[in-house]
């Protein structure tokens, strides 16, 4: 439950924080930029998407899918694959956020 509190105030605060820009095109941005990221570091930390997708206990696919922006993952989806990739998603969402 911690992490799902620490998500919602996040996206509270960028929503205030951010102005002149439509809230569609921000999380739009947001969540191109989060993808991003995780492409960024898997590859960083030399894993496939196969091996990400085995320490994180999903699909490669949906990997694939999160990576290409294909899908919006859950909340769940992304604890998993910042938990497997060891990065704190609060850091990824500011990080993406402040792209």
């Amino acid at each position: 439950m911690r992490h799902l509190t620490i998500v919602r105030c996040t996206v509270n605060k960028f929503d205030d924080n951010i102005c002149g820009v439509s809230s569609s095109k921000t999380r739009h941005v947001i969540c191109s930029r989060v993808a991003q990221i995780l492409r960024e570091e898997r590859e960083k930390q030399g894993l496939s998407m196969n091996m990400l997708a085995d320490k994180a206990g999903l699909s490669q696919q949906m990997i694939s899918y999160v990576e290409r922006e294909l899908r919006n993952p859950s909340l769940d989806t992304l604890l998993l694959i910042t938990e497997a990739l060891e990065l704190d998603l609060w850091r990824v969402l500011k990080k993406a956020a402040e792209a």
